[in-house]
Formats: C-alpha cells, structure tokens, sequence
C-alpha cells in the first residue's frame, strides 16, 4: 500500500534515511555526510513537510518498506521562460530488505 506519511510518523523514516545515506556517502563522501543526528534528519524531514513537501510511504504488513520525498517546485516566469509548477523528487529509498520486490 502506498499512503502519506504524518508528521508524527517521521521518526519511522530515519532507518531507512540512514541506508539511503550510507549508500551516497560511500560513493560521494566529499559531499554526503554519515553523521548527522537523529533530531537533524527529523528536523530536515519536518521542514520539508512545513514547506509544502509530501512525504510517500511504501507499507506492507503494517511495516515501512520504502519512501519518497517529493517538493512543489514554483518557478516563476523569466524573460526566456514561462512560469511553471513541477514536483522534484528529492529522496527516494527502498528498504534493503525489501529491494527487488517490485516495490
């Protein structure tokens, strides 16, 4: 099932933040930190909600198997181009366990 996250349910979020980041900084690590405390990742996901941000949630057996975090983006009209709205898709993670399951 795919639902909305609540606010109160962020913390649910952080072990699967915490992959998502393990992997980025891995890679990247001059740009992806892998200390960030827990309050800062649920500080981070609030503001994004407060901002207008929609946070997805993938959920099988009552349990969070996946997230997505999507942003409104409003550009206004330049003298090049017009104004627009679009979504930007700023995280997005599938839990390990549950990778390759179609989710």
């Amino acid at each position: 099932m795919i639902r909305h996250l609540e606010q109160d349910e962020l913390a649910k979020l952080l072990p699967l933040s915490r992959q998502v980041n393990a992997i980025h900084e891995a890679e990247h690590p001059k740009q992806y930190r892998g200390d960030a405390k827990a309050e800062e990742v649920l500080g981070f996901f609030a503001d994004r909600l407060e901002e207008g941000g929609l946070i997805f949630v993938a959920e099988e057996e009552g349990r969070i198997c996946g997230f997505l975090l999507a942003l409104p983006i409003t550009r206004p009209a330049t003298p090049f181009l017009h104004a627009s709205k679009h979504v930007e898709l700023d995280q997005i993670c599938v839990d390990e366990a549950c990778r390759g399951k179609g989710i």
